[in-house]
């Protein structure tokens, strides 16, 4: 039971992500090589995020790294005129894919949220047209229900060491619900 929650909230964790994403591509702010790094480590940090390749010790070397591509960003913007939506843009993506790689715990997931927001904050001065619209509805579908498996998984992780004497509904019924309460956050 526990394993399938998580596992539906790596999923629809990435699919957050993915939609955020589809939204700055949509808005033709990316250059193909941004977009294709992107896609890249996210892709790969779905099987390298839980070994200890790229989390653990090497938390200070990704720092670093974040700190250049900072710096990097900075310099881009001021000597060539690129403007801060785009160099802020790409900083943003290259700290989601980051994150992506070494999460360990809420705390990172959480963080993860806050720079998917950031992203569709951001596709919103660069997409007007109406797939942003749609990708919008289908991130507050997708996002909704997300922190809802995200609420649920870290309650079961609090309780393992108690153990359980009933069955906890997590059926098709409960899948349903959950998606009835993401349409009428949607509608609101």
């Amino acid at each position: 039971m526990i394993t399938r929650i998580a596992r539906l909230h790596k999923i629809s964790l990435y699919a957050v992500i993915g939609v955020a994403f589809l939204c700055v591509v949509f808005g033709e702010l990316l250059t193909f090589l941004s977009g294709g790094l992107f896609v890249g480590a996210v892709a790969a940090s779905w099987w390298l995020s839980e070994t200890d390749l790229v989390r653990g010790t090497n938390r200070l070397w990704w720092n670093g790294l974040v700190l250049a591509f900072l710096a990097y960003t900075v310099v881009q913007v001021v000597t060539t005129g690129e403007g801060y939506l785009k160099g802020g843009l790409r900083f943003i993506l290259m700290l989601t894919a980051i994150k992506m790689l070494i999460r360990d715990g809420a705390r990172d997931e959480l963080q993860l949220y806050a720079l998917s927001f950031l992203t569709i904050a951001a596709a919103t001065t660069v997409n007007d047209g109406v797939t942003y619209g749609l990708f919008f509805g289908v991130y507050v579908l997708s996002g909704t229900f997300s922190l809802a498996l995200f609420h649920l998984k870290e309650e079961f992780d609090h309780r393992e060491a108690i153990p359980l004497t009933q069955r906890i509904p997590f059926d098709r019924r409960y899948m349903a619900v959950l998606a009835g309460i993401s349409v009428v956050i949607f509608v609101s």
